[in-house]
């Protein structure tokens, strides 16, 4: 920073010089940025992840089913709706396995096959995507088609199966597009007797699925195909018209699918968790060390600044000023909400939340500056020979710290200019007889003892004739810097 000076002093010996310092450009009390792994990696982060590119949302978990005896999902019957409609959604990514005989879901009214109430084969082990649902007591409704492989394996894809009996039509869309449908099923859907299995059949048995699943969501109703599309890609609330069930599939351990439609959750026999490197969670925060503003004795101004990539996703930043109990929400480039004079703390959460899961909002910096009025009055009582010089070092927020040299000093005029300081040195204005009180540089030593900070003037002048190599002339600008006491 650079402080104006101002001193003020009197005709006699054993001065006393009056010192006012005061900050014309705003001084950087408290900086704190963020803007790198590192530095985004401190504090609380719940449900997010520093990166090489800032911070952003961590990634989902899906669960993985493996081709083997055992690896399947228990649900409950209620999960099944009954009537005369249904909508079943998946997201899926088929393993290698794939095709195979397999079953995605299936449920029935009774033990026979005859009796199944829904189940699917994505795929069979012709390729074929079969979807049976609705039954009369000696068979049941389906449709069929053959698919691609890319189409169920090797990459995240949406599947939705519809059935309404009343108009007799059964569809089934891919990736939110009507993939295939057929009239004349109008046998309703009784209710499910027995368990259900996801990931294999009715009982958990035999024709195991392979690959990873999420988002499982069983409605009572057929959706649209707007419906579909337009949240396929969002998480539910749970509280939808004509849910059933929902299985987020996001847990990341244990053994209890949630339903976070109902009361249906699932138990997991064999299949485990993975995380998903293409999907993200919805919501994240990121708390960050609390900053400690005690050294601040009056604030002047405050800004909190960040730089985003929404990727039309959103990020709010909260700031508390009395240790989290409140929280106000922050205005990028604007002032601190609510921060006083004389503040003692900050808290600072980042908030990042995203409605379609396949992207996330990246945080890219966040930036929060507290400056502090540096406005002080400090007077030292100065002796000193007119060959000599004298001293007044100040601390970082401008007060004087001390005043050395002892011999008899007269001082006849007043000077004012500027030194720079900063938050972590002691500085020291250097001042000389001989040149009636002025300024003659303010400066640091290092701890080599070389002079690393000179006023912007044409020259040095040595203070004291008798020391030979204390200052020596240099050339404004100069990087030629002089070691003090040596050669």
């Amino acid at each position: 920073m650079a402080l104006n000076y101002d001193i003020t002093s009197r005709d006699w010996d054993n001065t006393d010089v009056n010192v006012n310092i005061t900050d014309p450009d705003g001084f950087n009390g408290i900086i704190d940025l963020d803007n790198d792994n590192a530095s985004f990696s401190e504090g609380t982060l719940t449900d997010v992840v520093a990166t090489a590119d800032g911070l952003e949302l961590k990634n989902d978990y899906a669960l993985n089913f493996e081709s083997t005896s055992g690896n399947y999902v228990d649900l409950p019957p209620s999960a099944i709706p009954s009537g005369n409609e249904l909508t079943a959604e998946f997201l899926i990514y088929g393993g290698d396995a794939l095709p195979k005989q397999t079953c995605l879901i299936e449920a029935r009214s009774g033990t026979e096959t005859t009796l199944r109430t829904i189940n699917i084969h994505l795929p069979w082990s012709t390729g074929d995507v079969y979807f049976d649902c609705g039954n009369d007591g000696t068979g049941y409704d389906r449709i069929q088609k053959t698919a691609t492989a890319s189409e169920y394996k090797g990459s995240w894809h949406h599947w939705a199966f519809t059935k309404n009996a009343n108009t007799g039509e059964m569809k089934i869309y891919l990736d939110g597009n009507l993939w295939y449908s057929e009239t004349g099923k109008t046998l309703s859907i009784p209710v499910t007797a027995s368990t259900v299995a996801l990931g294999a059949d009715f009982e958990g048995l035999t024709n195991f699925w392979d690959g990873k699943i999420k988002e499982v969501r069983l409605w009572e109703v057929e959706r649209t195909q707007n419906q579909i599309q337009t949240n396929m890609n969002n998480e539910l609330q749970g509280d939808e018209t004509g849910l059933v069930a929902y299985y987020k599939i996001k847990e990341g351990e244990g053994n209890t699918l949630t339903d976070s439609a109902g009361t249906n959750d699932g138990t997991i026999n064999g299949a485990t968790w993975t995380v998903d490197t293409t999907r993200y969670l919805t919501t994240g925060t990121r708390q960050s060390p609390q900053l400690d503003l005690s050294p601040i004795s009056t604030v002047e101004s405050s800004s909190i600044s960040w730089q985003e990539t929404l990727n039309s996703q959103t990020i709010t930043i909260e700031t508390s000023v009395d240790g989290g109990s409140t929280w106000q929400t922050a205005t990028n480039g604007g002032a601190i909400p609510n921060l006083p004079s004389d503040p003692t703390t900050l808290d600072v959460r980042q908030v990042l939340s995203t409605t379609d899961t396949t992207v996330t909002p990246v945080l890219d910096s966040l930036e929060v500056d507290i400056d502090t009025a540096v406005v002080n009055e400090d007077t030292g009582n100065i002796t000193g020979s007119e060959t000599q010089r004298f001293t007044l070092s100040f601390n970082d927020t401008g007060t004087l710290g001390s005043v050395e040299d002892n011999s008899p000093l007269m001082v006849s005029q007043q000077d004012s200019g500027y030194f720079n300081a900063d938050a972590e040195n002691f500085y020291t204005m250097v001042f000389e007889a001989v040149d009636e009180g002025k300024l003659i540089s303010d400066i640091e030593y290092n701890q080599e003892g070389w002079i690393t900070n000179p006023k912007n003037t044409s020259q040095w002048t040595k203070v004291d004739e008798n020391k030979e190599n204390l200052w020596t002339k240099v050339e404004k600008n100069t990087a030629d810097w002089k070691k003090v006491g040596g050669e």
